[in-house]
């Protein structure tokens, strides 16, 4: 009889379950999952020997002791087995990922399992030469086959959930199934001689533990507090069991008080760790040096324990408590919005690079805006950098006309991403995004690199071009590299620098001009002019102008419309105007693009609103944003169709659209869907000639707003409806068309 591996084994894991036992825990399903495969496994490996010894001794013991003891390893290791999936799920919640059907039909496959092994006859075997026990037969077979079963399922659960389960957990869990696996074919091929699966399952949760259980892991050394690893650890399994969690996190980096040594501050730090810690039905982690994260289990703890922490900041801490800490405090008030205990760390991280330390705000909450806010930006620096891998960054060229030489002489490189259906992402998208995350320079170089291919392709002398116009932000004007950068770029593509203009905002020469000064200077000495753009938009404009080595003004279309609309803006403007030509400068008006837009906006330069109202042509056109359900039918032309479907589904009352067309309209199709047919036939019908302009609101991200999502929806079916009825269908993007119909 040969035990001493299983005895060797009982040992290793009884070791196990009492230092786990004894250590401080988190409390999460997943180490109580672990307890119980840690008594489970020494069950199994007590009724293992418990087994070989009743065999060994069959002649003397009762035959139904030794088949139950038998039967009973069996079952075990089934359990066992069963259990370890269990343990590969305890990150996520198994109930949602295998369904509720789903997890009856596997307990009831189990138990089938089970009393199949239980009534399915069993054989025991004695080598008398070398003293080797072991047992075989259909039950022995059943078991093997359902343990086997189970642990590829495991094996394939565990891949197929990768990202939703811990790497440590993931490793771990697959070098126990791998132990198995080996003991079971060295246990196969040495005829069960040696019985080595218990040890196998031993030297299993031996490594669970190590790599992944060990509470010291979770264990901040410096203060005995719960680290970030804990942090994610107990969080992710929170939010996966729905759990009602509320989130504080306080950084200590502010603290007053000039005249005390940092050996005090330190004192202080520790007082402030004792109290927190102290504080009833909250767990307290150490994320950064001086930044700690609080969880409470329900939002009215949090309350109660954020009322306790205020009312004591506002006293001193340390020897005579004469050390004031403005404590920076981010809070959480209802984590069930939050996909992962990742994502709370980046959102405080966040949060405190935007308001901390710039402005007097100390307490900052985390509301569900900012949280679907923070999860688009995330959406969108992915399709960025997807666009940039695989080269869905475009450029388009928006034509300059020059009002002396009465052509087109230039063109602005206008950035757009294609997306994954086809549609393009403008830049008022992802421009401020690819900012913050610092993508802007990435593309910044590709949009860079596309236009000095295109010219390169397309000789602009040839086209009656001069150059092109490239955008640059803040980020990239801070960049020290910039300049190097484009310069390499220019030669590689063999580029006349004067084919290039560089455009600047004011809110760049805001943000560091002295970078900005020695990239403008490196590359007007090599050949590149610079122009202003968005003049109006700032502070201290003309400052600005004089002192930047510019070569062109481009004035704001907000400041080109109140020129238009506001006379005492005229007289700035045409101020603003005079100086700059008198500097030799070029000047760029944005929000004219053509002449006869021109032309009409002279032409209703100082018109009152009554003017307007006299005006018989005014009559031919109609603004779905403010016209009346008559006005829009006998219009010649209509603007912003869109605004005027919204006020459909709004039930305005000043559209006056009549009761038939809305009882009509409102009746839904089997779909669900407004019955927009008769209405389009409606609109036709009254002046097949007519023009319809709106808005494209079908790109960029889905909006979380049912009725904005119906909108949608709604607006592009009518729009669809009377396209079939057009004669032509045109799609202009930044002032030039494209004929779809």
């Amino acid at each position: 009889m040969h035990i001493s591996i299983q005895v060797c084994s009982i040992i290793i894991v009884q070791f196990l379950a009492i230092i786990f036992s004894r250590q401080k825990k988190l409390g999460t399903r997943s180490e109580r999952i672990f307890l119980e495969i840690l008594i489970i496994t020494l069950i199994s490996l007590v009724f293992d020997i418990s087994s070989v010894a009743a065999i060994y001794y069959k002649e003397s013991c009762p035959g139904l002791l030794v088949l139950a003891i038998s039967k009973t390893y069996l079952i075990s290791l089934i359990i066992l087995a069963f259990v370890s999936r269990i343990y590969v799920l305890s990150d996520v919640n198994y109930v949602a990922v295998d369904g509720k059907k789903g997890v009856f039909i596997r307990y009831a496959i189990i138990t089938m399992c089970v009393l199949l092994v239980s009534v399915l006859p069993i054989d025991f075997n004695i080598n008398a030469d070398t003293g080797a026990v072991w047992s075989s037969g259909y039950s022995v077979i059943m078991t093997y086959i359902t343990v086997f079963v189970i642990l590829i399922n495991t094996i394939y659960t565990a891949f197929d959930m990768r990202t939703s389960i811990s790497s440590a957990r993931f490793e771990s869990v697959l070098i126990w199934i791998g132990f198995w696996c080996i003991a079971a074919v060295i246990q196969a091929v040495m005829r069960n001689h040696i019985l080595i699966v218990g040890f196998a399952s031993a030297l299993g949760v031996m490594v669970i533990y190590i790599k992944f259980e060990n509470p010291e892991l979770n264990i901040d050394r410096a203060t005995g507090l719960y680290n970030q690893k804990a942090f994610l650890i107990y969080v992710n399994n929170a939010l996966s069991s729905n759990k009602d969690i509320s989130i504080v996190s306080a950084s200590f980096e502010r603290w007053y008080n000039r005249n005390v040594s940092f050996e005090y501050i330190d004192t202080a730090k520790s007082e402030i760790i004792r109290f927190l810690s102290d504080i009833d039905k909250v767990m307290v982690f150490r994320n950064y040096e001086d930044e700690l994260i609080m969880v409470y289990k329900n939002k009215s703890d949090a309350a109660e324990c954020g009322k306790i922490i205020d009312k004591r900041f506002k006293e001193g801490w340390g020897p005579g408590k004469n050390i004031i800490f403005h404590p920076f405090i981010v809070y959480l008030r209802n984590a069930s919005g939050i996909k992962r205990a990742e994502d709370i760390l980046h959102f405080i991280a966040h949060i405190k690079s935007d308001y901390m330390g710039r402005s007097d705000q100390h307490f900052i909450s985390i509301t569900n805006d900012i949280i679907e806010n923070m999860y688009n930006q995330r959406n969108v620096v992915r399709q960025i950098v997807e666009a940039m891998d695989q080269d869905g960054v475009e450029v388009f060229f928006q034509p300059i006309y020059s009002v002396k030489e009465k052509r087109f002489t230039c063109a602005e490189a206008l950035v757009r991403i294609r997306q994954r259906d086809g549609s393009l992402m403008l830049p008022g998208m992802f421009i401020e995004t690819a900012e913050k995350s610092g993508l802007i320079i990435r593309l910044g170089l590709i949009v860079f690199e596309k236009v000095c291919q295109f010219i390169k392709d397309n000789p602009l002398e040839k086209m009656g071009m001069e150059y092109i116009e490239v955008n640059l932000s803040m980020v990239q004007c801070a960049y020290k590299k910039l300049s190097d950068d484009y310069i390499d770029i220019m030669k590689k593509y063999n580029i006349n620098p004067c084919n290039i203009n560089l455009e600047i905002t004011e809110s760049a020469l805001m943000e560091d001009k002295t970078n900005l000064l020695d990239n403008m200077n490196r590359l007007m000495e090599y050949g590149v002019k610079f122009s202003l753009d968005d003049f109006g938009t700032g502070h201290s404009n003309l400052n600005y102008i004089v002192d930047m080595p510019v070569n062109i003004v481009k004035f704001d279309k907000g400041m080109l419309d109140a020129y238009f609309e506001n006379g005492r803006a005229k007289y700035v403007m045409d101020a603003a105007m005079h100086m700059i030509q008198g500097m030799n400068l070029e000047i760029v008006a944005e929000g004219i693009e053509t002449k006869e837009h021109f032309e009409n906006r002279v032409q209703e330069k100082g018109k009152t609103q009554e003017d307007h109202q006299k005006d018989p042509k005014a009559d031919h056109w109609a603004d779905g944003e403010t016209s009346t359900w008559e006005e829009f039918l006998t219009s010649t032309w209509c603007r912003n169709f869109h605004l005027l479907v919204r006020r459909i589904l709004k039930k305005d009352e000043t559209l006056g659209l009549p009761d038939e067309q809305e009882t009509a309209l409102f009746e839904t199709t089997s779909a669900g869907l407004h019955n927009w047919k008769n209405l389009a036939e409606t609109i036709y019908n009254a002046n097949p000639d007519r023009i319809l302009v709106t808005d494209e609101i079908g790109y960029g991200i889905v909006p979380i707003d049912p009725f904005e999502r119906e909108y949608r929806e709604e607006t592009g079916r009518i729009c669809c409806l009377l396209a079939e009825k057009s004669e032509e269908v045109w799609r202009v993007c930044c002032g030039i068309g494209t004929r779809l119909k």
